[in-house]
């Protein structure tokens, strides 16, 4: 017998309780936990499981709360679908505009923290420009102080003249201090220190013997002598009260000279030779190349000087030690004698240098002569005239040229006219400033040679008696010289060696100086 079939509710009518339930559970889904397993529920499961092991195997409270929260949402995702959808859409949406309103926000805040940015390093770059500008305004002030500070400091400062810095002496009883002052003081001040060979220091402050004349000898008695060492020493303006210094200015810096008790000393302790030249011929003899070196006969004479001293164990007592020479210019024949061999400053001179008696009776020593020479005077080629009767003679002043041209010009009625060198004379000769000039012949050989100047009246000196009287000798003669008395004859020992074995003679006709090659 049929079951009897469910009678569908009438319209209009009321649903029982039963009837509501039933449809609350279609319409949520909780249905579907009898059907069937879905995805959320799946997951549910597993967050479950893994929130059970957090827990069992102590994970840290973060990650349980994480596993919580996704298990819950998972749950309700299972048995509210349509409601976790309506959900997810609202998100879905509102995220939209939220992360494009975030990312407004964000980018508007990057675009003003750039430009914060710039502005900072616009106001910073500003400042340390105005900073720069005012450190540098504020330098050139303190700059600009300092110089007129030390303009003020240096007006009574004095400048120390002689003996040169770093410039020795030898065999000298002693040694005058020079400098200038400006303006001029009635007092000044010596300070010298001295360093001996023990490393001993010896200072002593002392009035200048001649403050009118800025200069002061040391030592400063008659019977005192220089003691062996190194000095420095400078000066100020003021004098001594009491015993004790009284500087009315700044002191001058310092400059240092060492004292060697002769020439032979000084090589020994230097290991090379000190020799004084002057270049202001600008001849075959003595002149400068293009590059600086030294060119000529007296260059070429003077490393074969050394080269044969450098084997005299006497003067080379450490051959391995042993060096080129120091060589010291001086700006003529006279400052080269006067200060280079008289002031000690050079053990000796090598520049076409005349041996008279007349030096020799100021203390200088000369070796053998090396030279001949003799006295010219030359005139320009294209004038005629071949008198010096009242004519401009150009000559080198404080030379022996000095001494013949007041003879000269006695005898002739010419006019002289001094000059510093050689070169001097050579310039005025050629510019026109005198008609004639006087010089040695071996000095004028290359412009005679050239045909640059003519030979007005040759070997001069012979007609002279006074100035033969002056020269002493039957010849005149370049010859070296120096104080020292063993140096000479240790020198005219090697002249006479380079005579015998053909050296000077090869010298001559490497630079055009053999007597066959003179005029006459």
């Amino acid at each position: 017998m049929a079951s009897p079939s469910p009678t569908p509710p009438q319209s209009g009518s009321t649903p029982s309780p039963d009837e509501k339930f039933s449809t609350f559970v279609g319409q949520h889904g909780f249905g579907r936990l009898t059907r069937r397993l879905t995805s959320a529920l799946w997951t549910a499961i597993v967050l479950l499981i893994s929130f059970i092991i957090a827990l069992t195997l102590g994970w840290p409270t973060w990650v349980s709360g994480i596993l919580a929260g996704f298990f819950v949402v998972s749950l309700f995702a299972h048995f509210f679908p349509k409601l976790t959808s309506e959900i997810l859409g609202w998100l879905r949406e509102n995220l939209k505009l939220a992360g494009v309103a975030a990312l407004a926000t964000i980018s508007g805040f990057l675009v003003l923290n750039y430009t914060n940015g710039l502005k900072q390093e616009l106001d910073l770059f500003r400042g340390v420009a105005d900073a720069e500008r005012s450190q540098s305004a504020e330098t050139i002030r303190n700059r600009d102080e300092k110089i007129q500070n030390l303009l003020n400091a240096t007006v009574n400062v004095p400048v120390l003249l002689s003996p040169q810095n770093a410039r020795s002496r030898a065999s000298v009883p002693r040694i005058v201090l020079q400098w200038a002052s400006q303006p001029a003081r009635e007092h000044y001040l010596v300070e010298i220190t001295r360093f001996d060979g023990s490393g001993k220091t010896i200072t002593k402050t002392i009035p200048a013997t001649n403050p009118l004349e800025m200069s002061s000898t040391y030592p400063s008695g008659l019977i005192n002598t220089i003691e062996v060492g190194t000095y420095f020493w400078r000066v100020a303006a003021g004098d001594l009260e009491k015993g004790r210094a009284a500087p009315q200015g700044s002191w001058s810096g310092y400059y240092r000279f060492d004292f060697f008790p002769s020439a032979i000393d000084r090589i020994h302790q230097n290991h090379r030779l000190t020799v004084g030249v002057t270049y202001n011929q600008n001849s075959d003899f003595m002149r400068r190349n293009d590059d600086g070196t030294a060119y000529g006969f007296d260059a070429e004479l003077l490393k074969k000087l050394s080269d044969r001293l450098s084997k005299d164990s006497e003067v080379n007592v450490d051959s391995s030690k042993w060096q080129e020479p120091d060589v010291i210019e001086y700006s003529t024949i006279d400052a080269l004698l006067r200060t280079g061999i008289k002031g000690g400053e050079v053990d000796f001179a090598l520049s076409s240098v005349t041996k008279t008696l007349y030096r020799e009776s100021l203390g200088i020593r000369f070796t053998k002569g090396y030279f001949d020479s003799h006295l010219v005077v030359l005139a320009r080629r294209d004038v005629g005239s071949r008198t010096i009767k009242d004519a401009e003679l150009g000559f080198i002043e404080k030379t022996t040229n000095a001494l013949a041209v007041k003879e000269l010009c006695h005898l002739h009625q010419c006019i002289p006219v001094p000059f510093k060198s050689f070169q001097d004379t050579v310039n005025a000769l050629e510019d026109g400033t005198v008609q004639f000039i006087l010089a040695d012949e071996p000095l004028s050989l290359q412009l005679i040679q050239r045909e640059l100047v003519r030979v007005v009246m040759h070997d001069v000196g012979r007609d002279l008696p006074d100035y033969r009287s002056q020269i002493g000798y039957l010849k005149e003669q370049y010859a070296i010289a120096t104080a020292d008395g063993d140096l000479q004859q240790r020198l005219t020992k090697i002249i006479d060696d380079l005579e015998k074995d053909g050296t000077l003679e090869n010298l001559r006709k490497t630079y055009h100086l053999k007597e066959d090659q003179r005029s006459r």
